[in-house]
């Protein structure tokens, strides 16, 4: 699944699909959405 906003980052984790990552701002801020998914991902 594609995450855009950085929160589609959490619904993806919560369905427990892989999520894609498009280089469309600064690495850093993407890295932080990452950062959130693979937090979140675990938990579920």
């Amino acid at each position: 699944m594609a995450s855009q906003p950085p929160d589609t980052a959490d619904v993806v984790a919560d369905l427990g699909a892989a999520m894609m990552v498009f280089a469309i701002s600064p690495w850093e801020s993407r890295a932080k959405d990452v950062d959130r998914y693979r937090a979140r991902f675990r938990k579920s």
